[in-house]
C-alpha cells in the first residue's frame, strides 16, 4: 500500500468515526419541537427545556416510541377483523362497524411507552427518572384538559365537559343510545395509559372519577355475537392504547 493510499484510508476512517460519534442516540419530538441527545438522557433532562415554561398537567403527558412496525400490523389485523364482521352481519350493526372501520384507518398511532411522567418526581426520585433507550420518541405535554371523549359502540366520538368528582355513569345518559352497546360497563383509558373497567349500572356501579382528557371506550354488547364481539372489544382496547390524540 502506498503512503497516499494509507493517508486516504486514514482520513476515511477518522471521518466515519466522527460522523458516528456525532449521530444522535436519542431523538425526542416534544409538542412537535425536535430535540436530539448524543448520549441516552434521563427523563428529567428530556423534560427540562419545556418543563417550566407553562403550568403543565403532568398526568396527561404521553410518551410514544416512533417508527414501531408492529403497531401498523396491529391496526391492519383489527381492520381485517372488522371487515370480516361487516361481511357476516346485517344492518344496522354493519353501518356501525363500517364507521368504526373508517375511523380506525384515520387514527394517528405510535407505540405507547407506559411511564409515569412528572418533572418534579423525575428530578427528585430516581425511580421516576429512567434513562431513555436508543431510538426516536414523541412526547406530548399539555395544560389540564377540559373534556372527556367517548368512542366505541356509538355512531360518532363524543366529547363531554369533564365533571369534577363525577362517576363514569353520570356521563352515559348523554350518549346516543343503540341496541349494540354494552350498557353495564365502560373502559376508562386514563391519560397516563391506565385502562380501568368500570360498572355503570345500579347493581355494579363504581364511583371512579374519570380523569380530564381520558378516552372512554363503550364496548359492544357481546350477547349479539358473543365470541366475535368479545374479540373485537379486546382488539379495539389493545389498539387504542397506542392512539395519539
Amino acid at each position: 500500500m502506498s503512503m497516499r493510499q494509507f493517508f486516504l484510508l486514514s482520513i476515511l476512517w477518522v471521518s466515519s468515526g466522527a460522523v458516528s460519534a456525532n449521530t444522535p442516540l436519542v431523538n425526542v419530538t416534544i409538542n412537535h419541537q425536535a430535540y436530539s441527545f448524543e448520549t441516552a438522557p434521563r427523563l428529567a433532562e428530556v423534560l427540562k427545556p419545556l418543563a417550566e415554561q407553562d403550568d403543565w398537567y403532568w398526568p396527561a403527558t404521553r410518551l410514544y416510541r416512533a417508527n414501531s412496525p408492529f403497531i401498523e400490523q396491529q391496526r391492519q389485523q383489527t381492520l381485517d377483523f372488522i371487515a370480516q364482521l361487516i361481511d357476516t352481519t346485517d344492518m344496522p350493526l354493519r353501518a356501525l362497524l363500517a364507521q368504526l372501520h373508517v375511523d380506525i384507518k384515520s387514527w394517528n398511532l405510535a407505540e405507547r411507552v407506559p411511564l409515569t411522567i412528572d418533572y418534579d418526581l423525575a428530578r427528585t426520585v430516581p425511580a421516576f427518572n429512567p434513562r431513555f433507550e436508543k431510538g426516536s420518541y414523541q412526547l406530548f405535554i399539555a395544560k389540564r384538559p377540559t373534556d372527556v371523549h367517548f368512542w366505541g359502540a356509538i355512531p360518532i366520538t363524543v366529547s363531554l365537559p369533564h365533571r369534577s368528582a363525577a362517576p363514569a355513569s353520570s356521563y352515559i345518559t348523554e350518549l346516543q343510545q343503540n341496541q349494540f352497546k354494552d350498557t353495564d360497563r365502560v373502559f376508562i383509558m386514563q391519560p397516563d395509559g391506565e385502562v380501568i373497567e368500570v360498572g355503570v349500572q345500579l347493581w355494579n356501579k363504581q364511583h371512579i372519577e374519570i380523569m380530564p382528557g381520558s378516552m372512554v371506550f363503550i364496548p359492544f354488547a357481546t350477547h349479539w355475537f358473543t365470541s366475535e364481539l368479545t374479540e373485537l372489544n379486546r382488539q379495539l382496547l389493545a389498539l387504542a392504547v397506542h392512539r395519539i390524540y
